[in-house]
């Protein structure tokens, strides 16, 4: 239960910006899970959140909304293999249901089109998705590990839309542009520890 809390909205190129005022109240409620499993050469960790996050504006007239943390379902699954020979294989999932964001109507005034904001989020972005592996195989080098490994993140090259870009209207009608997180990303990588 927040009392004082400082409101937050979506400013100029959809970035958040905060009112630096304590001019709201809101609550945040959920649960998190957690299911661990560890043998000699497999570890792996499975987690679900649900989460109701709300604020409400002091001295307007909108209520209460979704506060911009409002994610209701988060999964993460993550595992590591030990093939042995200093060789592991890891795994990573993600789901996360979408954010709330305040969706933009393009409408035409006096012949110029201009954007029309609907409800403080009154809409939520689609899900995240994500999976990432990883292959690693370490080397003793003077009493200090050296590491070498592949990363592929977001194997399956998921498309996740971060949010929505409102770009100023002209005499044509505007539709918003979709912003988006990275596809597919392999990385080849070397870590030392000393």
């Amino acid at each position: 239960d927040y009392r004082n809390l400082i409101s937050s909205y979506f400013g100029t190129f959809e970035r958040l910006t905060y009112s630096r005022q304590n001019d709201a109240v809101g609550f945040a409620k959920g649960i998190d899970l957690q299911l661990i499993l560890s043998t000699g050469s497999f570890y792996s960790w499975l987690s679900y959140g649900l989460l109701y996050a709300k604020e409400d504006k002091l001295n307007d007239k909108e209520g209460i909304y979704p506060r911009y943390t409002d994610q209701r379902h988060t999964f993460a699954f993550v595992a590591n293999i030990d093939f042995g020979a200093s060789w592991n294989f890891g795994l990573r999932a993600y789901y996360g249901s979408g954010f709330p964001y305040t969706p933009k109507t393009a409408i035409k005034t006096n012949g110029n089109w201009e954007w029309k904001p609907d409800k403080t989020h009154s809409a939520y972005l689609p899900a995240y998705r994500r999976v990432d592996i990883r292959f690693s195989k370490d080397f003793l080098f003077a009493d200090s590990k050296i590491s070498l490994f592949l990363d592929v993140s977001n194997v399956f090259n998921f498309r996740n839309i971060q949010g929505y870009e409102y770009k100023t209207p002209g005499f044509s009608k505007p539709t918003p542009k979709e912003i988006l997180l990275w596809p597919i990303l392999p990385s080849i990588g070397v870590k030392y520890n000393f």
